[in-house]
């Protein structure tokens, strides 16, 4: 049954992540820019590429965005050939948008490579329930699926480091971490601390420890050193300076500095108290340390699951915590997951009892779970990205005009990027903190936070009105006490309330996600809008 449905159920997961939430935020903003600036541009037209105007805190590499961007850019063209563009993106998105659901859908692809890659060595370990069981479990998580199609530097280095991973379950373990330190050089800094805890318990593992020792730290040397080769070159010609992003983040991120906790600081539990239970589920979560030790101490336990909680305890010190920074190792987890949930599958499938049906049900709850909590949530968290994708269906008979519209900074953090500019004809302003407030008389349209200011100066003084308000997410309503007295009065009522969780009308259902203006779209008095 699981082997049947396993694979359909993550590729219908990964997609309709893709397709229901298209836009993308701050983090991952730079990657998307340069993914739309190498499609649409070339890097022959380097200089009006985003990162020249809004360069962000660090220089990042360009090797992901650069595969993506012309890979995108070769299938429009081989799609323009054959006359089919036009009707696949129609199907996609109406407009530019279309472009970066297609970009999201190559990255999904590759992600799919990646993880395939271990499944296919997991079940070579562990038999073909185990992979059928990897599979769904880490669809039914959220965090894993709903990124691994989105432009992040973690995303994109989670895909050598799931082939890495199969190549260390299939033995390999010398090339594995070769591949995964030429990662680190190259996309994230950060995997070091995943590194050196899979080299060290790896090799402690092995004979002739100190002769490996060696050969695995020149292995790692020389992949580093093909690292640079290619991403100084290609990141130095873009950036029009000498440099290598990765060790620019890592002096920024110094443990004497950590400028990186101008973003923000948590506790050193959060990753264990609410990253993990969030990423994983507390249900994968005891699966996982059932699977790595109690059923595969040795096999599992020690040589992957010790090394990715190591990780987290070394990211841990960090001030600043997010839980994109512990991806790595949520792969190796789930695997673990996998297994324990196998072993335990295999004894209730002899049995006649309705003990056999548990793992499934359990499963299901889980994704109803997931489901209901966070994708609803997900869908309401890019404002920006609906506001110009409303500003352009409001104003379409503009659109062969010269008009400026200003995207606030509010906006282009929320989900407002270059694959949403849809009129070639308009000038997309991006211009941070106006201190000339005669600037506002330049633009026809803007797309601005919800202030007073913009309510009582800009709307007076520069003669704009409020065309129409975007919402955001603004946390979760569950009315308790409600569904007690209902229960009382009758106890079919928690049907209702079940079927409320998957079908919300905000006026009547018990469980609903809020939400709360975040955006304004203005425009002059003397425009017309549908």
């Amino acid at each position: 049954m699981l082997q049947e449905i396993d694979r359909i159920v993550l590729m219908c997961v990964l997609v309709g992540y893709v397709v229901q939430c298209p836009y993308s935020k701050v983090e991952e903003s730079f990657n998307t820019q340069a993914v739309h600036d190498f499609w649409r541009l070339g890097i022959s037209n380097k200089e009006g590429f985003d990162h020249l105007e809004f360069s962000g805190t660090v220089p990042r590499t360009f090797i992901g965005a650069f595969i993506i961007g012309y890979l995108g850019r070769f299938i429009e063209t081989i799609l323009t050939f054959f006359g089919m563009r036009k009707a696949i993106f129609a199907v996609l998105a109406r407009g530019s948008i279309a472009r970066q659901i297609v970009a999201r859908l190559l990255l999904t692809v590759f992600w799919l490579f990646g993880f395939e890659r271990l499944v296919q060595s997991v079940q070579r370990q562990y038999g073909l329930r185990c992979g059928s069981w990897l599979r769904l479990l880490t669809a039914c998580q959220f965090h894993v699926p709903f990124y691994a199609s989105r432009f992040l530097p973690n995303t994109i280095a989670l895909v050598p480091c799931l082939y890495a991973y199969g190549l260390a379950f299939d033995g390999y373990q010398t090339q594995a971490l070769a591949l995964i330190a030429a990662t680190t050089a190259i996309l994230r800094c950060d995997l070091l601390t995943l590194l050196v805890p899979l080299g060290i318990c790896w090799t402690l593992r092995e004979n002739n420890v100190l002769l490996l020792f060696s050969k695995r730290i020149l292995a790692c040397v020389f992949a580093i050193i093909m690292a640079l080769v290619l991403t100084i070159p290609l990141d130095s010609t873009l950036w029009q300076y000498l440099v290598w992003p990765e060790a620019t983040v890592l002096l920024y991120n110094n443990p004497v500095e950590n400028k990186s906790a101008n973003w923000g600081t948590s506790p050193r539990h959060w990753y264990w108290c609410s990253a993990l239970p969030r990423a994983l589920n507390p249900s994968t979560m005891l699966l996982t340390l059932f699977g790595a030790f109690f059923y595969e101490p040795n096999r599992l336990g020690y040589s992957f699951i010790l090394p990715a909680f190591l990780s987290i305890f070394l990211l841990s010190f960090l001030p600043h915590k997010e839980l994109r920074f512990i991806f790595p190792t949520l792969p190796l987890l789930t695997t673990a997951a996998a297994v324990a949930a196998t072993r335990l599958d295999n004894k209730v499938q002899g049995s006649l009892s309705k003990k056999k049906f548990i793992p499934y049900i359990t499963l299901a709850i889980t994704a109803s779970a997931t489901i209901i909590l966070f994708y609803p949530a997900a869908q309401l968290n890019y404002p920006g990205g609906v506001a110009l994708f409303q500003v352009h269906e409001l104003f379409r008979q503009y659109r062969n005009e010269v008009k400026i519209l200003h995207i606030d900074v509010a906006a282009a953090t929320t989900g407002a990027s270059r694959f949403g500019q849809q009129f070639s004809s308009w000038t997309y302003d991006k211009t941070e903190n106006i201190d000339d407030p005669s600037l506002y008389f330049s633009y026809d349209f803007r797309i601005a936070p919800i202030e007073p200011r913009d309510q009582a100066d800009l709307l007076s003084r520069y003669n704009l009105t409020i065309v129409d308000t975007i919402h955001g997410y603004d946390g979760i309503h569950l009315d308790l006490f409600s569904l007690r007295s209902q229960l009382k009065e009758s106890p079919l009522y928690f049907f209702r309330f079940i079927f409320s969780l998957f079908f919300s009308n905000h006026s009547q259902s018990l469980f609903q996600h809020k939400t709360k203006p975040e955006l304004v779209i203005l425009a002059k008095e003397n425009f017309s809008w549908r």
